[in-house]
């Protein structure tokens, strides 16, 4: 719980990016990243570029012109369980510590961390200072990197495991508790996949994705419509999404971003459905983490075995690269200065010819080092590293010329090495193709692109997969490449692309599919290589062969690079190239923008680059329109009408009308358009009108023709509801100050400055509930804010490293700067502190306290800021010999806010008493009574302090750290004295922040990388550790990075009431209304409720008697012994918690009636009993049932069915019924698994309805059953109906459901006819004619088989569970309501029938999603195929259920199979029509018989021969004209069971007569005037007659028949 003044600087992630910067102790010029064949350019800090911020108020807006800082956030690094810090010795502790803090001086933050995004792209590190930061603060201490890994297993983990019981109730943990979305709503992010949906004929409909907010839908584009989430999972990061070109409905998702260091790949995902569901066809398997040697050194003497080796080495980015091997002696270097071995000075004349220096890790640069010894005379460079443990390093180019070959050694070799100089000779060895130094993870894909070429028919994937670097590894560096599926990406071949110059694999950047299908493939640097870029390959034969058609010259050759082919003419290619800079000393334009007319035949033109406004932008001047991140912002498109018009964008956008021979840039980023553009897609069908995604969301311009810079409104954002946004830190203004209303909070975005809530700013009316717009009222990165928890009602911003704060009203009228402004911000000012600094407030004296650390000096300090209303700002520096790291949490005190609480990077708790008046001086006393610092830290801490709160006073503190490998945490009970773990079954995962409830103290929530988890079992008393339950609390919320919580009390002064706010890093801001099941309750004593009827948070007592009137709420239920109570049939009991029947009372579901329980991990005690009526049954009939309690036993369920006929359904490849095998009797039923049981052998042989019964525990919670391949028996686990086709949603593998109806009995063993109703997100089947057609409900106890497309674990969870409905079967009739709310459907069912005699029933829909082929989820196998039937034709297999996509139109044909196992009449008819065609015609055409029927009106009669029919119906629609029946008569006669039917198919039979082979009439039948004749008056048998029919119009037809 955060203290009542402050705001903890909970980004401490982001605020130990900047410790990181701030802590060096070594070279500046190291690089904490090993690559053996990197190029580095030089460094130039004088790129970045950082204009000033000016004051943004109501009437003034924020000039802003930053270089946007892009996170790329890495969640992929291995998972690496460490023995808790708790356990370990005291020694181990601190050697662990010690190494730490050695990886916080090596790795962060030197000078790198203030290089532009370009320079960081060159040294291999991530685009963003955030990102680099997180890096730090959530590195594995033993590791030195975050190990992430294996989050995606933690992830699947918490779906798949039965949670623990829990007590009380914390925000997110049921559907009644929800966390609330609360905006913003106008602001979006990072969207570089972007769509037109093709299912949609109004191609109005966009797909975007958010590189950290999963995949969201928009209805309408041209118009302020508001997005919504897809089922995609949120953390991946979409990267492309490409629709195949033979099924609209088919979409393929790439995940991950190699080439800008965000790395969160999760391969290739699919939808068969339009987006509706996803799972994964490439990538996956076991995260895992190897490490990767190369030997560039080999000792060939002296001869001591232990030096006689090869030697693990990286090389540095300066120098010759090693291309042949050389011999030579290695020598330790004397520079005649201590220390004389780091050649830090000038070295001796010829002291080093011909030799390989040898040279120990120091304070100067490696180049430096380098330079003196080929000074020297020396051949190469073996430079020692100079910390244990540390490995080798990468070694970056200073820019000093140096030519030699130079590698790095450990210091543990570099040891050995020196301990054995006499006579030692090594050889230098060059790096082979494919060999690299580093730590690799594997099964971590990242796809650049994805292409799907029509090649005959068949959809041919191509998937451009690349590498990348993050968290201390590479990623999926042995495996990227070019891959091609032709299955639908079941499997996958790795196509052969020319091998780059070094001969190592060439990664693949952009696909495109050419006009003729030509293959068109550019390449980028391979993230772990750093080659291979700027090449252009194409292929003739569908990926067989890959010819090298252009490489890019010119500044340093070609990295990353797009291509866009023409759709209208063959062989023209654009081409946007990213270039390498040959003089990164001297940066010039860094794209190169080429055409070509014939394939590069010829040498393509070079296009002149657009021009940029404002011309005063330095950045755009230098490097051109990409402004130093071509590797970030850069695209290329083409008009798919007009190949001359073209876009490209960087930094803003340009259009050219003459084929790239001039450009005019239509938007500006300080304008109308946000900046760093990423992606552009054309509205088919309107290509004048496109679609933009760039780090501010998605933009629409309705007319790309009449876009011009000057105007502000022809591109427009379109960001209403995409709440993709990337929040560092939120804060809360608390409730309840006179004269408010609404709620005040304001939270910090990256690339978004930042967001106040209201928009619009007020002292008065705040944010309404639920999701809201947000004003951005200063612009940037927005780093943390704070809020004031009094009635002084004013916040705080801040910009990064604390370059621009400013104090403001809460209507914002009032800004006033609190950081240094006048005459200007000094450079002893800027770049203070980590990048996203800690911040915090005291709100009781107004004093604001925020990390100020000297990067330069590595001098750690806190500033305070004093007089922030008003008066001159006071500003001391505070510092002490404590303080030995960046502060990454600041918390004043909660009952005296004049303590000052501080965490730091490297694990320190420190306390600064009288922090509100301490002078700078005497903080930096050594005395610690006058410095008043003192060192709280717990003796087991190990990591980087994230945030610090308190519980009931400042002696009750809270720790989290936010690493990886380390006891996550800690809570003390007597101000720091003593620190206990509270650890417990936390995942190995990073926390961020932590909160106690303020209303039950034994509640604790924390924010964490996979969302918000929180327990209910903390003993704030305890002084031990304690092993805590932590469950995620993920109803409502976001499974995506949460960043920061803090709380909003309903009183500045006495709160009786609390909401908690979470700020998500992908996904916005949520809320959710702290409180505890048993804080009321209402007592039923058999007649009235004591306080009233409950409802969800009170808790329900019953002493009496009870019978349900109608449905009931409550957050817990306890009925005392003796108690009867009974939730009769239509009602459910709603019950948020815990359910405790004690000692003889009972609770009892009638059947009919629903228990649904909300928190998933609720403890329910006592037995329930549960009733449930089965359809009627006759005797030796079979019924599908499923337990909805636990301990119920099989055979006491129906005591009176044979022992050995309750049976399970194990796929066996078949579905007969030796699939079905037998279950021991007295066994229990499992949760969520179906069982046939049979009825009693004395059970009546009319239809009559079991009662079943079961008693137990009730089943609630997640609930999984294992399936395998093909048909699958299941059940619902729960005594409540859940939702079909939210199981279907959330259970990726489930095609089809299939209800088991017993409609019509056995003969011989065998069912003539489908006993099967079916079930889809169409809609459903019955199984005949007259029976229940299956609606989006599976009731109580209900049994159901699902057709697995593969071996799965099904998953049931509470969201699914619906409220009572009333039926005596298991499923309702025909009411299908449910379904149609949520999307439009148009539906007809048909019915064949033998006779009187239903056979079978199947559906024909048009939905959204739908498609011409088979689309799992919507259309729906038959499950048996060996009866009669009538069936969806599709692709030549026989579907019960068919989807056809919309809009519908009156030509469209579905082609119908018929399938007759005995000769008969038969006959279809309509059961029933809903949508469209309830005012639609509809058509069966019998192309055997050329009669078309209208089945509106009749049902159609046919007789049919045994056989398969797959080419006899059509249905149509459309009424036919005169011209198009055919009147030719058809006439069928039928012979079965000594009956004779005859039927006509166009004119009405007059006669009939009979003759024997003699010509003797044997029967005759006048005035028959029907179309159909019946008789069984025909008594000759076993031989051959002539049958003569007299037609109504004269025609006569003789047919021979066998009687």
């Amino acid at each position: 719980m955060k203290s009542r003044l402050l705001k903890s600087g909970l980004l401490f992630l982001v605020a130990l990016v900047v410790t990181i910067a701030s802590i060096n102790y070594f070279s500046t010029s190291e690089i904490g990243k090993s690559n053996s064949k990197k190029n580095v350019t030089k460094t130039d800090e004088n790129l970045v570029e950082a204009e000033k911020l000016e004051v943004q108020s109501t009437d003034k807006t924020i000039c802003n012109q930053v270089e946007n800082q892009h996170q790329n956030y890495n969640n992929i690094v291995s998972k690496i369980q460490t023995l808790s810090n708790s356990e370990k010795p005291s020694s181990e502790i601190e050697n662990l510590r010690l190494k730490h803090q050695e990886f916080l001086d090596k790795q962060l933050f030197k000078k790198e961390f203030l290089m532009s995004k370009s320079e960081r792209k060159a040294e291999g590190l991530p685009p963003n200072k955030y990102f680099e930061q997180d890096w730090a603060l959530t590195a594995n201490p033993e590791l030195g990197r975050p190990t992430g890994e294996n989050l995606s297993k933690i992830r699947e983990e918490l779906e798949k495991t039965r949670q623990q019981a829990l007590l009380n109730r914390t925000p997110g943990d049921g559907a009644d508790n929800p966390w609330v979305e609360r905006g913003p709503n106008n602001v979006g992010g990072r969207t570089k996949a972007i769509i037109f949906d093709p299912t949609d004929s109004t191609n109005k409909t966009v797909i975007a994705g958010g590189i950290s907010g999963g995949l969201w839908k928009n209805t309408d584009i041209t118009a302020a419509t508001t997005w919504t989430k897809m089922s995609l999972p949120e953390n991946i990061n979409v990267q492309n999404i490409t629709v195949d070109p033979l099924n609209s409905s088919i979409w393929y998702i790439g995940s991950g971003e190699s080439y800008t260091g965000d790395v969160n790949g999760n391969g290739i995902w699919k939808t068969t459905d339009a987006g509706l569901t996803w799972y994964k066809v490439f990538g996956g398997g076991t995260v895992s983490t190897v490490t990767n040697s190369v030997f560039n050194l080999n000792i060939i003497s002296p001869s001591n075995a232990g030096v006689i080796r090869g030697y693990v080495t990286s090389t540095a980015n300066f120098g010759d690269p090693i291309t042949t091997p050389f011999t030579a002696p290695i020598v330790l270097v004397n520079d005649g200065t201590a220390p004389t071995d780091d050649a830090c000075t000038a070295l001796p004349a010829n002291s080093m010819l011909g030799k390989i220096a040898l040279i120990r890790r120091g304070v100067c640069s490696f180049e430096s080092k380098a330079v003196q010894a080929q000074n020297a005379g020396a051949v190469g460079v073996v430079i020692m590293n100079n910390v244990a443990g540390g490995g080798v390093l990468g070694m970056a180019d200073s820019g000093l010329g140096v030519t030699i070959p130079s590698v790095m050694v450990s210091k543990e070799d570099g040891d050995l090495l020196v301990a054995n100089l006499t006579n030692l000779t090594g050889t230098f060895q060059p790096t082979l193709p494919g060999e690299f130094t580093g730590k690799e993870a594997l099964n971590l894909q990242m796809i650049n692109d994805i292409a799907i070429k029509n090649n005959g028919g068949v959809s041919e994937i191509y998937a451009a997969v690349g590498d990348g670097f993050g968290g201390g590894a590479y990623v999926n560096a042995s495996n990227y490449g070019l891959y091609k599926s032709i299955n639908g990406g079941t499997t996958w071949t790795k196509l052969t692309l020319p091998t780059t110059a070094s001969g190592n694999e060439t990664c693949p950047m952009d696909i495109e599919i050419a006009v003729g299908g030509k293959i068109w493939v550019s390449s980028t640097h391979s993230t772990t290589f750093n080659d291979g870029g700027g090449r252009i390959f194409s292929s003739t034969d569908n990926g067989a062969t890959f010819t090298l058609k252009h490489t890019i010259v010119g500044n340093g050759g070609g990295a990353r690079t797009e291509i866009e082919a023409s759709n209208t003419t063959a062989d023209k290619i654009y081409v946007l190239s990213q270039l390498d800079q040959a003089d990164s000393a001297n940066p010039t334009k860094e794209v190169q923008l080429l055409r070509t007319l014939d394939g590069f035949t010829t040498a393509p033109t070079v296009l002149g680059l657009p021009g940029t406004s404002p011309g005063t932008e330095t950045r755009l001047n230098t490097y051109g329109f990409t402004g130093a991140q071509a590797f970030y912002d850069l695209f290329i498109e083409s008009d798919p009408t007009n190949d001359a018009n073209v876009y490209v964008g960087g930094i803003n956008l340009h259009k050219s009308t003459n084929s790239g021979g001039a450009w005019t840039q239509i938007s500006s980023w300080s304008g109308d358009v946000h900046s760093d553009q990423h992606a552009m897609t054309f509205r088919p069908g309107t290509p004048n009108s496109a679609v933009f995604g760039n780090d501010g969301g998605v933009y629409y311009c309705a007319s790309l023709s009449a876009a011009t810079l000057a105007s502000s409104t022809d591109i427009v954002a379109r960001n209403t509801g995409f709440n993709v946004t990337q929040f560092v830190g939120v804060a809360v203004l608390p409730g309840g100050i006179t004269g408010n209303t609404g709620d005040f909070y304001l939270a910090g975005a990256q690339d978004n400055g930042s967001n106040y809530f209201p928009s619009t700013p007020s002292g008065t009316t705040g944010a309404g509930t639920g999701i809201n717009s947000s004003l951005e009222i200063q612009g940037g990165d927005g780093g943390i804010p704070l809020f004031s928890q009094d009635s002084d009602e004013y916040m705080v911003t801040n910009y990064v490293f604390n370059d621009a704060i400013y104090y403001r009203t809460t209507d914002n009228n009032t800004v006033r700067p609190l950081h240094v402004t006048v005459p200007s911000t000094p450079a002893s000012d800027l770049n203070r502190g980590l990048f996203y600094a800690a911040f915090a407030l005291d709100s009781a004296n107004d004093i604001v306290y925020s990390d100020f650390s000297d990067s330069t000096t590595r001098v750690y300090y806190i500033r305070r800021y004093t007089n922030i209303k008003s008066g001159t700002v006071g500003r001391v520096d505070l510092t002490n010999a404590l303080l030995t790291s960046n502060p990454t949490a600041i918390t004043p005190g909660k009952v005296s806010a004049t303590t000052l609480y501080v965490g730091t990077a490297n694990g320190r708790m420190l306390k600064l008493v009288n922090a509100n008046t301490v002078t700078a001086t005497n903080s930096n006393s050594t005395v610690p009574a006058t410095s008043v610092w003192s060192d709280i830290t717990g003796s087991s801490f190990v990591g980087s302090v994230s945030d610090i709160s308190f519980g009931a006073n400042d002696s009750q503190i809270f720790v989290t750290m936010s690493n990886y490998g380390v006891t996550s945490i800690w809570y003390t009970l007597n101000g720091g004295t003593n620190w206990y773990s509270l650890e417990g079954n936390l995942p190995d995962l990073p926390v961020r922040a932590i909160l106690q409830n303020p209303l039950a103290t034994n509640e604790l929530m924390i924010g964490t990388e996979l969302g918000v988890w929180y327990t209910v079992g903390f003993n704030p008393a305890t002084s031990a550790n304690q092993s805590l339950t932590w469950l995620q609390s993920f109803n409502g919320m976001s499974n995506v990075k949460v960043t920061d919580l803090d709380l909003q009390p309903n009183s500045p002064t006495a709160p009786t009431g609390y909401s908690v706010y979470a700020a998500t890093y992908g996904r916005g801001v949520f809320s959710s209304q702290l409180w505890y099941c048993g804080a009321t309750s209402t007592t039923w004593n058999g007649s009235a409720w004591s306080a009233g009827v409950p409802t969800s948070k009170t808790t329900a007592i019953f002493t009496g008697n009870f019978t349900s009137s109608a449905s009931l709420d409550a957050c817990s239920i306890t009925i005392n012994s003796g108690i009867s109570v009974t939730i009769a049939a239509g009602h459910t009991l709603r019950v948020g918690d815990n359910i405790t029947v004690n000692g003889t009372g009972s609770l009892t579901i009638n059947s009919d009636a629903a228990l649904i329980q909300h928190g998933k991990h609720a403890v329910n005690i006592g037995n329930i009993i549960v009733k449930r009526n089965s359809a009627p049954m006759v005797r030796l009939d079979y019924t599908a049932w499923s337990s909805p309690v636990s301990g119920q036993q099989l055979q006491s369920f129906s005591p009176k069915t044979v022992a050995t006929r309750f049976y399970q359904y194990l796929y066996t490849g078949t579905t007969t019924p030796t699939a079905y095998q037998s279950v021991t009797p007295t066994s229990n039923f499992i949760a969520g698994k179906g069982y046939m049981i049979r009825s009693a052998n004395d059970w009546p042989t009319t239809a009559t309805v079991f009662n079943g019964q079961f008693t137990g525990i009730a089943n609630n919670g997640i609930i999984t059953q294992s399936i395998g391949l093909g048909y699958n028996l299941l059940g619902n686990p729960y005594p409540s109906p859940i939702s079909a086709n939210e199981f279907i949603i959330d259970n990726g593998f489930a095609k089809t459901l299939y209800y088991w109806t017993h409609t019509s009995p056995a003969s011989g063993g065998i069912y003539p006819t489908n006993n099967y109703a079916s079930y889809t997100l169409l809609g459903g089947t019955a199984s005949a004619a007259g029976g229940s057609i299956p609606n989006n409900k599976i009731q109580v106890g209900q049994g159901f088989f699902v057709n697995s497309a593969g071996a799965y674990t099904a998953t049931f969870q509470n969201e699914m569970r619906e409220d009572a409905i009333t039926t005596t079967q298991f499923f309702r009739e025909s009411d299908d309501s449910s379904v149609n709310q949520k999307s439009e459907k148009h539906r007809v069912w048909l019915n064949l029938n033998n006779g009187e005699t239903p056979v079978n029933q199947i559906l024909v829909g048009y939905m959204q999603g739908a498609s011409e082929n088979v689309d799992d989820k919507i259309d729906g196998e038959t499950l048996v195929t060996s009866n009669t039937m009538l069936y969806n034709l599709i692709n030549n297999k026989e579907y019960v259920i068919q989807g056809k996509g919309l809009p519908f139109s009156d030509d469209d044909i579905v082609k119908l199979g018929l399938k007759v196992v005995e000769a008969g009449n038969f006959e279809i008819n309509i059961e029933q029509v809903d949508g469209l065609f309830t005012n639609q015609d509809v058509f069966i055409k019998d192309k055997y018989t050329n009669v078309i029927h209208n089945l509106k009106e009749s049902a159609y009669s046919f007789i049919a021969q045994v056989g398969t029919f797959n080419d006899r119906f059509e249905l149509i629609y459309k009424k036919p004209t005169k011209e198009e029946v055919v009147t030719t008569n058809t006439v069928d006669v039928l012979v079965k069971n000594n009956n004779l039917t005859i039927q006509s198919y166009q004119s009405v039979i007059s006669s009939v007569e009979v003759f024997d082979v003699l010509g003797k009439v044997i029967f005759t039948k006048n005035g028959i005037n029907n179309k159909q004749f019946n008789t069984n008056q025909i008594t000759t048998s076993n031989q051959a007659l002539i049958v003569k029919i007299q037609l109504e119009n004269g025609e006569v037809i003789v047919k021979k028949i066998i009687i």
